[in-house]
């Protein structure tokens, strides 16, 4: 019963966001407003944890940057690309060892994403994204060097400085379970 509620609840608000975008697409197109835009942003990652059969792996936070080039359909939908990269430091601790080795790693991660984005209270806007990412993890101490595929989703606050630029904060999580953990963003979005 709350599936069929919620279903029919999230309808209606699309429908509503759907018949309204049109019209404001519109005025945009009027102002001149490329759909296209870029974002450049600086990352910060929370770390993870892997254990191994004989040893435990453990990631500190990751520092790296990001890029998102994107499409809006209308004002509410768009797809991007999303590039970033990130390193951070790996405690490698061995089962019936007692000193730790500390060593570097590297990530890469594509991913593509469908975005919904929504207007709060002036220039204050909410966006939230879903995609698909890979990711590609390397620490070269350790011969390790792999690909990894999941879900990403994230959601995200933005603040319109003027028509074609703004300034955003990002939360990402993914199904991919690794040494980086969960992203967090801040960045400038231009709009051709």
């Amino acid at each position: 019963m709350k599936k069929n509620v919620l279903g029919a609840g999230l309808a209606i608000m699309l429908a509503t966001v759907c018949a309204n975008a049109n019209e404001d697409f519109k005025i945009a197109e009027e102002e001149s407003i490329s759909p296209y835009y870029m974002t450049v942003k600086l990352m910060t990652t929370s770390g993870g944890t892997v254990h191994e059969e004989h040893e435990i792996l453990k990631g500190d936070h990751a520092r790296g940057i990001g890029i998102d080039v994107g499409y809006k359909f209308n004002p509410h939908f768009a797809v991007e690309f999303s590039a970033a990269y990130g390193r951070n430091d790996i405690t490698k601790t061995e089962e019936g060892v007692l000193e730790s080795e500390v060593v570097r790693a590297s990530y890469t991660s594509y991913a593509l994403n469908l975005v919904f984005s929504q207007p709060l209270r002036g220039e204050i806007g909410f966006f939230a994204k879903l995609g698909y990412e890979k990711e590609h993890e390397r620490i070269s101490a350790l011969n390790i060097s792999e690909d990894e595929y999941g879900v990403d989703y994230a959601i995200g606050f933005n603040y319109e400085l003027n028509a074609h630029n703004a300034i955003f904060i990002e939360h990402e999580r993914s199904t991919i379970d690794g040494l980086r953990g969960d992203a967090y963003f801040v960045g400038l979005e231009y709009k051709f």
